[in-house]
């Protein structure tokens, strides 16, 4: 879902010609018992005015903020129906170009097969949704995989004729969020930054050539 939906957005920024900024910020909370709760959001709303001053391509704009609606929207009752996966809301804010999706999640097992679909594009993967590790829980430890959908989206765009396009996304950013119901003790990959005693955090910018090397794979142990 979020791969196709970020190609929409950036085709829709390519089309309006001009530089922009948009942000993805993908935050999980755990608890002890590996249970907690997941959010993503898509942020365009520093384009929103913009965006609105433009009448010639309103209509194929709106076209395409409708269909990234409906890829959020599509996913809601696939993630309702897996076992742990619960409270499940969207957000979808096309006046001020916000699309969120947040639900809690029992354990890692639930969550990985929530991102498994999250992640899912039909018309790339077949109908099929592979079942993919993003997360390993034991005792006092959270570890995040090298599974990286992000970096898979934006290689895909290549064949979307959208790379080379740094001019327009200089600004485009993907925030990853960790936080814990107790302090961190240590982590393991030295492109996170420490957001207080109980928070870490990796941000990458997607046309920045520093930041194409950090990954997204760490250990996180909690006291």
């Amino acid at each position: 879902m979020i791969r196709k939906t970020l190609t929409i957005f950036l085709i829709v920024l390519v089309a309006l010609s001009t530089s922009s900024c948009m942000n993805i910020v993908e935050k999980l909370f755990f608890r002890a018992n590996g249970s907690g709760t997941y959010q993503m959001t898509v942020d365009m709303s520093g384009m929103a005015e913009m965006i609105k001053s433009f009448g010639g391509t309103e209509d194929d704009m709106a076209e395409s903020l409708n269909e990234a609606e409906s890829e959020f929207s599509s996913v809601i009752n696939k993630l309702e129906a897996i076992e742990g996966i619960s409270n499940v809301t969207q957000n979808s804010d096309k006046e001020n170009l916000t699309f969120s999706i947040q639900y809690d999640f029992a354990n890692v097992t639930a969550l990985n097969m929530a991102l498994s679909e999250n992640y899912h594009d039909e018309e790339t993967d077949g109908p099929e949704v592979i079942q993919r590790t993003f997360y390993k829980h034991s005792k006092n430890k959270i570890v995040r995989t090298s599974v990286d959908p992000m970096l898979e989206a934006m290689d895909e765009l290549e064949g979307e004729n959208m790379m080379g396009m740094e001019a327009f996304f200089k600004d485009m950013y993907y925030d990853f969020i960790m936080e814990f119901d107790r302090d961190i003790k240590s982590v393991s990959n030295e492109d996170y930054a420490s957001e207080g005693k109980r928070s870490v955090n990796l941000k990458r910018y997607f046309f920045k050539k520093e930041d194409q090397k950090k990954q997204v794979e760490v250990e996180v142990k909690t006291k």
